[in-house]
């Protein structure tokens, strides 16, 4: 009996579906990547070294890292980012978010879509962008402080970040999208 393409079809769906590490066999972990939407917790990470996961792309909120000027809060990324070299997985993050004591004009903007407004408005925003991305790749860069003060913790410091998030999207650039290929600051 020979099957029909139909059936190999449902066939292979049915082996995605009951056996994912067969569906993996031979394709490279860093082929597999996935976004976290909602906060990440110990388990997920478990899973998602079972699936064969190669990158885990995250935001880094500008507002929830740095609250305050000068006041850095890293649990959250700290979190992630151990968890996930523990399990063999890169992580792309993207700086994103303007907090609210950085100046910027909100005029006729929401509260959320304030904060969409890249901080580029003002030499002083720009230089306050500059310093947090800073911070960031000083802590999950290359010999970053994070890799210093966990040395159980595999080695896998971050060598790509997104920076923003679409920038092309009215729902992540306010007031209006705007490609940025390049800037000198």
């Amino acid at each position: 009996m020979r099957a029909t393409p139909a059936v190999v079809a449902l066939l292979g769906a049915l082996s995605l579906t009951l056996a994912p590490g067969a569906a993996s066999a031979g394709v490279p972990r860093d082929f597999w990547g996935v976004i976290a939407v909602n906060s990440l917790n110990p388990g997920d990470f478990e899973r998602m070294d079972q699936g064969q996961v190669g990158t885990l792309r995250i935001g880094a909120l500008w507002r929830d890292v740095e609250p305050n000027p000068g006041q850095f809060d890293f649990s959250y990324l700290d979190l992630v980012v151990g968890q996930a070299a523990a399990h063999g997985i890169r992580v792309l993050p993207f700086p994103y978010g303007t907090p609210g004591w950085i100046d910027k004009d909100c005029s006729g903007l929401t509260e959320s879509q304030c904060e969409r407004v890249p901080p580029l408005a003002t030499d002083a925003a720009r230089n306050a962008w500059k310093e947090f991305l800073k911070a960031l790749a000083g802590r999950y860069g290359p010999g970053g402080t994070f890799w210093q003060e966990n040395p159980g913790t595999p080695a896998l410091p971050i060598r790509e970040w997104q920076i923003w998030n679409e920038p092309s999207s009215p729902t992540y650039w306010q007031p209006e999208p705007r490609v940025v290929t390049t800037h000198s600051w």
